[in-house]
């Protein structure tokens, strides 16, 4: 009791001789300055603040005014449940009072971090810089102020998310990978989107590429004379068989090119496969319906007038098939002679007809009075052959059709 009180009673002195109060040095340069022991290794070097537990703090509420702002304790478990001066105790850690309510120092934590507020509690900055990320001290890429994340190098414009997305690229604009290795082999190329995991893996340097789903135009190559550009896939593996094709769509999972050169193909539906190139293939054993949502053939067209308009056909051949239609609509063909060629024969209930006209088993009908079979003689002169009242024939000369 005697040493502390002739401690106490030294440090009051000190105090008031020079306003100031060392501890460990005799020449104190702050209010309160502590000096450690570095090179004693038995000593205890640090500040230790009050220790108490939430609950504990939260008992003393009344005790604290604007007269103890600034006050610093060391939690050592969070208020449950807290009240107003310790609404921020809610894990162990360093608190100060600020006149109204123990707070936490705003310090981000490698681990997460608890009571924030996304109006209140962000990462970035607070004036017109970018917000930059490095590894190992050099700089991998940055956010700009419009929300772009860009990378390093010619990258402008070029967004990478997932894991090996785009970590080949060693110059190329406005590119954009999200996912597992998407865009992983690009080393340089433009415009190139790349959605899914594997999605253009194997891209190595293919313009306007966009590959959207899982594995789609993972094989997909090259670019300028190469060709492999302005490819489209959407759909899982969509596409993954095109290596150097350009201009080609692909929309379906596993829509696809059935060789690697194509250009100008389009495959719609699933397992949909187009073979040439400047073709369009929809689905895979699929009907097609327009006008309908259920369509019972491969093309089922419903429409109220003038449905089908075929425009540019070819002039047939003696071997081509005459196309009916059947009452429901059907349309059919039979082995019949061409009506506008010029080296076969016409069959009426027969399909092997010897002569340019054959009827088999039904009578030939002229209804207008006057008509008649027309017939060229010898002589180069035509007569309609025709019936009287009586049954009797009689023929007319008449000019030639």
């Amino acid at each position: 009791m005697k040493k502390n009180i002739i401690l106490l009673g030294a440090l009051l002195v000190s105090s008031l001789a020079y306003s100031q109060v060392g501890i460990n040095t005799p020449t104190p340069n702050a209010t309160f300055d502590i000096t450690g022991k570095p090179t004693d290794p038995n000593a205890t070097d640090g500040l230790l603040a009050p220790r108490i537990a939430g609950n504990e703090l939260k008992v003393k509420d009344p005790l604290y005014g604007t007269d103890q702002t600034g006050a610093l304790v060391y939690v050592t478990a969070a208020a449950s449940p807290t009240s107003l001066k310790t609404a921020n105790v809610t894990e162990a850690g360093y608190y100060y009072f600020d006149g109204a309510e123990w707070t936490k120092g705003d310090f981000w934590k490698l681990k997460g971090n608890l009571g924030t507020s996304a109006g209140t509690n962000y990462l970035g900055t607070n004036d017109q810089q970018n917000l930059v990320f490095k590894v190992n001290s050099e700089r991998v890429g940055y956010i700009q102020g419009d929300g772009v994340f860009d990378s390093l190098n010619n990258f402008e414009g070029t967004t990478a998310i997932g894991y090996g997305a785009l970590g080949a690229l060693t110059d190329g604009q406005n590119n954009t990978a999200f996912g597992i290795n998407a865009a992983k082999s690009q080393t340089t190329g433009l415009q190139t989107t790349a959605i899914g995991e594997y999605a253009l893996e194997d891209n190595t340097a293919g313009d306007y590429n966009t590959a959207i789903g899982a594995n789609a135009l993972n094989n997909t190559n090259g670019s300028g004379s190469t060709t492999g550009t302005r490819n489209v896939a959407l759909g899982y593996s969509a596409g993954s068989v095109n290596v150097t094709g350009k201009d080609n769509t692909f929309i379906g999972a596993q829509s696809n090119a059935d060789a690697n050169n194509l250009n100008n193909a389009t495959a719609i539906g699933f397992n949909a496969k187009v073979g040439i190139s400047n073709a369009l293939v929809l689905g895979n054993g699929a009907n097609v319906g327009i006008g309908t949502s259920s369509p019972a053939n491969k093309l089922h067209v419903i429409a109220t007038a003038d449905p089908v308009k075929l425009e540019g056909l070819q002039t047939g051949a003696a071997t081509d098939n005459l196309v009916t239609v059947d009452a429901n609509g059907v349309l059919t063909k039979n082995t019949v002679t061409s009506i506008t060629g010029n080296a076969g024969n016409i069959g009426i209930g027969t399909t092997n007809p010897n002569t340019k006209l054959q009827v088999k088993n039904g009578d030939v009908y002229l209804e207008t009075v006057g008509n008649g079979v027309i017939m060229k003689a010898p002589d180069g002169n035509c007569w309609r052959v025709r019936v009287n009242n009586g049954g009797t024939f009689a023929s007319d000369l008449i000019a030639c059709p």
